[in-house]
């Protein structure tokens, strides 16, 4: 992200997560891919943060930035007028692995999206366990 769009991240983590399954990890990064490339074309900001955590059976990823912000019922609109595809399409997916995109911002004060991604856990003997 700073090489391709001068924006810096500062990335921390507490406990180390689970590993995500291969369909899990592929939508947990392209997720935080799109979010950070919102933060670069709507925020007015050259920093963001990323925050990875494990709690229970979900990963939970926050990405913030201390930018524009925006009025969130505003990313219901049609594509015809203006809305896009980006979050739509990251819920969605998120959707079909039980996972959600919660996204709280306002005006002048920045955006937090959270995103929480169910972990596949599975015990001694191989069976899955959620």
């Amino acid at each position: 992200m700073q090489e391709r769009y001068d924006l810096g991240c500062q990335i921390e983590g507490g406990k180390q997560p689970s590993q995500l399954s291969g369909d899990a990890a592929v939508v947990a990064f392209q997720t935080v891919r799109e979010l950070l490339i919102n933060v670069v074309k709507h925020a007015g900001v050259k920093e963001a943060h990323v925050y990875v955590t494990q709690r229970e059976n979900v990963v939970v990823i926050h990405v913030e930035d201390h930018g524009k912000g925006f009025v969130p019922d505003e990313l219901d609109l049609p594509r015809s007028h203006g809305g896009g595809f980006g979050l739509f399409s990251i819920r969605e997916r998120l959707s079909l692995l039980g996972g959600s995109l919660a996204i709280n911002s306002s005006p002048g004060k920045g955006t937090s999206a959270q995103v929480v991604i169910p972990v596949s856990i599975t015990d001694s003997a191989g069976a899955l366990q959620n």
